[in-house]
């Protein structure tokens, strides 16, 4: 997958496109990826809203126990909104999010006439969202870190040959490397639909072949690991990365 070296970056552009009669555009070849660190946002500013909301994105929220979980929820589901309200005729607090028969969430089609797919991740301080037209998407990110347990993990979940590549990594890479396996099956399962329960004995290479997906790491960040998987063949992308201009 080629990276387009071409990219918006901060909330004033974002802002700018909104506040605007134009949308941005999207070709069918083209995916975008939102990138937003969560520390450069202020949760007291107009970026976190909740009046963008639906009454059951509120509802969730309320229910968290701890403030950093409940603010990366507000901030995450904000930034979603903000971003396809640019793709789409529609203020962020008018967008309606419903959900396929296997639960990944996606536009209404009564307000989705542009085909337009996306797919959300978040992990330590990063969000990270991805758009595309008439194709499925899925992206996963995740902050590097020592998984004592990662084996476990790969024999209960991945296939064999995931599992060798894991047995053969230094003891301290194997972090590392549980994360790039990890992040590229999430994103395709994420893109497709399915969840853990298609993990087994499904390795990404054979998967990217069978089902004709592209399947790439994506480089946001140097202590995280991340994935993006989009249906087809050919694909290229955008990055957009969002700050708080304060």
């Amino acid at each position: 997958m080629e990276r387009n070296s071409n990219s918006a970056s901060g909330l004033q552009k974002l802002k700018y496109i909104t506040d605007s009669s134009s949308l941005l555009e999207l070709e069918r070849g083209t995916v975008h990826v939102w990138h937003l660190p969560y520390d450069s946002v202020s949760l007291t500013g107009e970026f976190v809203n909740p009046d963008y909301l639906s009454e059951e994105e509120r509802n969730c929220a309320s229910k968290f126990k701890f403030d950093k979980d409940r603010n990366l929820y507000l901030l995450s589901h904000c930034a979603l909104r903000l971003v396809l309200s640019v793709y789409i005729d529609c203020s962020p607090a008018g967008i309606l999010i419903e959900r396929s028969c296997l639960g990944k969430p996606l536009l209404s089609s009564r307000q989705n006439q542009n085909d337009i797919r996306f797919n959300m991740s978040h992990s330590g301080r990063f969000i990270a969202i991805a758009i595309a037209k008439s194709k499925e998407v899925g992206i996963d990110i995740e902050c590097i870190k020592d998984i004592p347990e990662a084996a476990g993990i790969v024999y209960a979940l991945f296939d064999e040959e995931e599992a060798l590549v894991l047995e053969r990594t230094p003891l301290t890479r194997q972090g590392e490397v549980f994360l790039s396996l990890w992040t590229r099956k999430e994103a395709y399962l994420k893109a497709t639909g399915a969840g853990l329960f298609a993990m087994k004995r499904s390795l990404v290479d054979r998967m990217q072949n069978v089902q004709r997906y592209t399947i790439t790491e994506l480089e946001l960040d140097k202590d995280y690991k991340a994935a993006l998987a989009v249906e087809g063949n050919g694909v290229s992308f955008r990055l957009f990365c969002l700050r708080d201009h304060k």
